[in-house]
């Protein structure tokens, strides 16, 4: 394990780098975090569950899904259920049926990503185009972003009447939004996996003849009144 100072972005925000050996991936894993006490945290909260028998993939949980697991771990123990049948039925029940973390309310989790990507060093104008495409969405559907299926996605894409390369746009925020959804344990699937692009619209030049060149030069030109 290792916890290194790094700077991120054009504006060389610092994070603490930390990277640690993952039997599932059979090689280094790497977080970014505000403080170097935050980075020992998660791991050593992480090392005490892996060695309790906990699945490999807890390496992907977020800070605040870690204090979860760990409450509903200690809550099992108090109980007096076995740690590795409460683990096996968490991850079965996530893996079939339901994400494997409550879904909060929409802003709480647009809030969430931006945050997070705003810890990244994404600049400003990147957060405020997730904010646009995501509100630009939302006036337009009558279900939640992080709620519709990639049809229900694909067709509020296609209806939307503004030019293709908006689609695109929001296409493209939206995918990001939606795969973080499923990383994060919000659900199970990534709904903006294969949604199709839109051909960028494409005007033919307006091509004089040397008869109407000629003419248009020859028109005297229009006086300022």
């Amino acid at each position: 394990m290792k916890i290194t100072l790094i700077k991120t972005g054009v504006r060389a925000v610092e994070r603490w780098l930390l990277v640690f050996y993952s039997p599932a991936k059979k090689g280094p894993v790497q977080r970014r975090f505000k403080s170097r006490a935050d980075a020992a945290r998660f791991f050593r909260e992480h090392e005490k569950l892996r060695a309790r028998g906990l699945p490999p993939e807890i390496a992907q949980a977020t800070s605040s899904q870690m204090a979860d697991i760990v409450a509903a771990l200690e809550f099992s123990r108090r109980e007096g259920f076995r740690l590795m049948d409460a683990a096996e039925a968490f991850v079965k029940q996530r893996d079939v049926s339901t994400a494997s973390h409550p879904m909060p309310a929409s802003p709480v989790l647009v809030e969430e990503f931006l945050a997070e990507k705003r810890s990244e060093g994404c600049r400003p104008a990147t957060l405020t185009a997730y904010a646009s495409a995501f509100g630009s969405l939302r006036l337009r559907s009558t279900k939640a972003l992080e709620s519709l299926t990639r049809r229900e996605i694909g067709d509020l894409l296609t209806s939307a009447n503004v030019a293709n390369s908006s689609k695109n746009n929001w296409r493209r925020h939206a995918r990001v939004f939606l795969k973080w959804l499923k990383v994060r344990g919000y659900r199970t699937d990534d709904a903006g996996e294969g949604l199709p692009t839109y051909k960028a619209e494409r005007h033919d030049p307006c091509i004089y003849t040397a008869d109407e060149s000629e003419r248009l030069l020859r028109e005297p030109t229009p006086q300022p009144c």
